[in-house]
């Protein structure tokens, strides 16, 4: 055996016991913090992804976050540390930040709870109300607007977006769906959810919130 190949050997088992200690841990902490797992999966199904690579170097796993402002961070890591014992490689790009988790073991229990691309991304199966105002508060952190008169939300998802809906109503928050249909037929139609009313706004300040500090400041002062 020659130098190359025993450094690959002694390199697969290295990263096979770090898998390995990153399932046990997973295991272990599968009935802890789970609604920290549904604000990651709100931050993903909003402003991320997970992927499986193939290229010369092997197979790579990775999980991507990308939110558009500080105050977002927190909470992403608090909820990693927990869940995953995971603390993301984060970097400052232009007008937003790029959080980075490279794991197989984490990857593939994300995976186990379904897919989160943009077109078919579904809310998860919730135990109890805490893991529900996790989910929906991270997902509103990426990818609502704050304005005078409303909260809004646009995605392609429109399953998805009738999902949120029946959702928000269980805390008593009214909301309208629009579908926009591109003058590109190539272009996919875009589904806009509305918080008109001012006491479904006042609903959704007091009972699910954002992590985001901007919006929380522009949603606040709508009252003032």
């Amino acid at each position: 055996m020659n130098r190359q190949q025993n450094n690959k050997l002694v390199a697969i088992s290295r990263w096979k016991k770090i898998h390995e200690k990153e399932n046990e841990f997973i295991k272990k902490n599968s009935n802890k913090n789970n609604h920290l797992k549904m604000r990651l999966l709100g931050y993903l199904a909003g402003d991320g992804y997970v992927s499986i690579r193939q290229d010369k170097t092997g197979i790579h796993h990775e999980l991507r976050f990308f939110p558009d402002h500080k105050s977002l961070i927190k909470p992403f890591i608090e909820a990693s540390q927990k869940v995953y014992n995971k603390v993301p490689i984060i970097k400052k790009l232009k007008n937003y930040y790029m959080l980075r988790i490279y794991s197989k073991a984490v990857i593939l229990d994300i995976l186990k709870m379904g897919d989160l691309r943009s077109h078919a991304w579904k809310i998860p199966k919730f135990n109890n109300r805490i893991e529900k105002k996790e989910w929906l508060r991270a997902f509103f952190d990426s990818e609502a607007s704050v304005v005078k008169d409303k909260i809004s939300l646009g995605s392609v998802n429109g399953d998805g977006m009738v999902q949120i809906k029946r959702l928000l109503e269980e805390f008593n928050i009214d909301s309208r769906l629009y579908r926009y249909t591109q003058k590109n037929k190539n272009w996919n139609d875009v589904f806009f959810l509305n918080i008109i009313k001012k006491e479904s706004r006042k609903n959704y300040l007091n009972e699910i919130g954002f992590n985001h500090s901007l919006k929380t400041e522009k949603l606040k002062r709508c009252f003032s």
